[in-house]
């Protein structure tokens, strides 16, 4: 008789208990936005010293990153809860993370499309049963922009329709913002000239009027980077001097050095055989 009131009671304490466990998961879940857990996905990148906090969506290849699973608690519901993260970056590669640390190291090493998911679990006492919930975002990992290479030469003739070729690396669209700078004399005042890249090939077109050395300042930056350069042109004032047998090419362009002005003649050219 005394077995069996014993069993009986320790039924009637386990469903007590049970009951009492539902009900402050109930309470809880009507807290928590959805029934389920709330929070965000928050993205760093480190380069050198600098930490970035990328919130568009957009990411860049090849650089050292963080994602941080923030939970929304401000009633402290789970304060006490043990978490485990799943994380999958959507390139293959898994991790699996156990504990209180709900952050995953990692970086793409190609540019592209992915889809990172996270499934977070909770589970709150002992007895209770697992909470679970799972993130999903889609993330563009686009190139970084890190040289801007001058196709060509860098000496050209005054007074000549000139093309120049430039290859910025880094993914498009690309905004470009260049200026010449005549003796390469700063310009406070001046503005520069904006146009889009959905390449990465810039070409321009310019008249040089003078002869010296031009600066070509060059600004870029696309949705993850920017850059900025400058180049130095040489512009030659090119003479052509016919005699018997001799063909000489005379060009020449002024420098300036502490306020004097100098003249720098180069001779070259073939020697013509006697017509």
């Amino acid at each position: 008789m005394f077995l069996l009131c014993f069993i009986h009671y320790e039924y009637i304490l386990n469903v007590f208990i049970h009951t009492i466990v539902s009900f402050f998961l109930y309470c809880i879940c009507k807290r928590v936005k959805g029934g389920i857990l709330s929070g965000k996905l928050v993205f760093y990148q480190m380069e050198g010293n600098a930490t970035y906090v990328r919130d568009t969506g957009e990411l860049a290849s090849d650089v050292p990153t963080e994602t941080m699973f923030e939970l929304f608690d401000p009633q402290k519901n789970f304060s006490t809860a043990k978490f485990t993260y799943t994380w999958d970056l959507g390139n293959g590669y898994k991790e699996v993370i156990h504990g209180t640390e709900p952050v995953v190291r990692y970086h793409y090493s190609e540019s592209g499309n992915y889809t990172l998911r996270l499934k977070v679990g909770a589970k709150v006492t002992k007895y209770a049963p697992l909470i679970t919930d799972v993130y999903s975002t889609d993330v563009q990992v686009l190139d970084a922009i890190k040289h801007i290479e001058l196709n060509g030469p860098s000496d050209y003739e005054v007074s000549q329709n000139t093309s120049l070729a430039f290859h910025v690396d880094g993914s498009p669209p690309i905004w470009v913002c260049w200026r010449f700078l005549p003796n390469c004399v700063p310009d406070m005042t001046g503005g520069c000239t904006l146009i889009v890249l959905y390449e990465n090939t810039l070409r321009l077109n310019h008249t040089f009027t003078s002869t010296g050395v031009h600066c070509l300042d060059i600004s870029v930056r696309n949705d993850i980077s920017k850059l900025q350069t400058s180049f130095s042109l040489y512009i030659l004032l090119i003479h052509s001097l016919y005699y018997t047998g001799l063909h000489l090419t005379l060009r020449s362009f002024t420098t300036h050095s502490r306020g004097a002005r100098y003249r720098k003649l180069i001779c070259s050219g073939p020697i013509y055989p006697d017509q």
